[in-house]
């Protein structure tokens, strides 16, 4: 991962960065927003004439099941192990973990918006996933498609 340093700092400045323009970086509001993106409640009607589930009005990470959360994980694991932002990402790994364990429940279709899961759900899916470590999260990103016991 070492010759890739310079552009996982760059992405690690840029991405994080739209985050907290929106958000305080250790709010609940994230973590909400994230929720949202997940349930796939969040509808972006620029993406209306997609050409392609992927780009459309639902962003639902590549698709039903998302594959984009492992490839998202791998980008942050890298940092971390490079030591890039590691406070930051150590942080923000959890709440991507939840999100897909909320869209591998809610399946939301790329083009309508989901109508959301129920609260219990979602209070159940957070106490799962949202004090978990960077290790507990390598082994749970070794299942693919979904988390296990998530299908």
């Amino acid at each position: 991962m070492t010759p890739l340093r310079a552009p996982l700092t760059y992405l690690s400045q840029f991405q994080p960065g739209l985050f907290d323009r929106i958000h305080q970086p250790r709010s609940a509001d994230f973590v909400l927003a994230f929720s949202w993106f997940g349930q796939g409640v969040l509808d972006d009607p620029r993406r209306a004439n997609a050409t392609s589930d992927i780009a459309a009005e639902i962003h639902t990470m590549d698709g039903n099941p998302p594959r984009a959360y492992h490839g998202w994980f791998a980008f942050m694991r890298a940092m971390i192990l490079l030591g890039i932002d590691v406070d930051r990402w150590t942080r923000i790994a959890p709440v991507v973990a939840f999100a897909w364990a909320l869209q591998s429940i809610a399946k939301p279709h790329p083009r309508d918006p989901n109508p959301g899961l129920p609260a219990a759900v979602v209070t159940e899916q957070a106490a799962r996933w949202l004090p978990r470590t960077i290790k507990q999260l390598d082994k749970d990103f070794q299942s693919a498609p979904y988390p296990q016991g998530i299908g």
